[in-house]
């Protein structure tokens, strides 16, 4: 697997050097132009160090980069949009730890949230939860990632597949925890839903 993703990684770079030779540019330069052919050959190289940190890590994938004869700064601004890409993914790293150890323990955790922090909200509720392993600042924020996923499937209207499938690429976590987080979201579905009108409706009234 890791030759396999360092040669992916290579051939990407050098089709992109022979597309433009200043092809680093797009990447140092944000507001830079790009053509659809730059910029699908840039999504995929992003998505090829995504799955190389997520199997091997970051220097991993900061190393094949400057095999591939990148240089430095255009390594680490590609290393960088990598792990804005998956800040979901690096946020749960506790959470996967505890699917590891304790599966049952996790549904517990993820039903709490929703029960007293996304579907309805018990003030302070997060902070008095105690895990092995997790962090009460950790756990805060794992929480609020949780919402801000939520809102951005239920606002979508995804269904319960499209769920499972982008929290299987996202959070990394098993496919019957992620399952369990889906049905979740679809037992709770339309008290949801209503939430994020709300929330939606609050945020435009402040703007007004």
């Amino acid at each position: 697997m890791e030759q396999q993703n360092g040669n992916l990684i290579r051939d990407l770079v050098s089709k992109l050097h022979s597309t433009d030779k200043y092809w680093e540019l797009y990447v140092l330069e944000e507001n830079r132009e790009r053509s659809e052919n730059i910029g699908s050959l840039l999504n995929r190289l992003l998505q090829s160090l995504r799955n190389v940190w997520k199997q091997e890590g970051r220097e991993r994938g900061k190393k094949e980069l400057k095999k591939a004869g990148v240089t430095e700064k255009a390594c680490e601004a590609l290393m960088e949009e990598t792990e804005r890409t998956l800040r979901f993914y690096i946020q749960f790293e506790p959470l996967r730890d505890l699917d590891s150890r304790d599966r049952v323990a996790l549904k517990g955790l993820i039903l709490s949230i929703y029960q007293k922090y996304i579907v309805r909200l018990e003030p302070g509720y997060i902070k008095m939860l105690n895990l092995e392993g997790i962090r009460s600042e950790e756990l805060q924020e794992i929480a609020r990632y949780m919402d801000y996923m939520t809102d951005f499937y239920v606002s979508r209207s995804y269904t319960r597949w499209g769920i499972i499938r982008d929290l299987l690429d996202e959070s990394g976590l098993s496919e019957e925890i992620c399952d369990y987080w889906a049905e979740l979201i679809e037992q709770n579905y339309m008290q949801l839903k209503m939430n994020y009108i709300v929330e939606s409706l609050e945020s435009i009234k402040e703007k007004l």
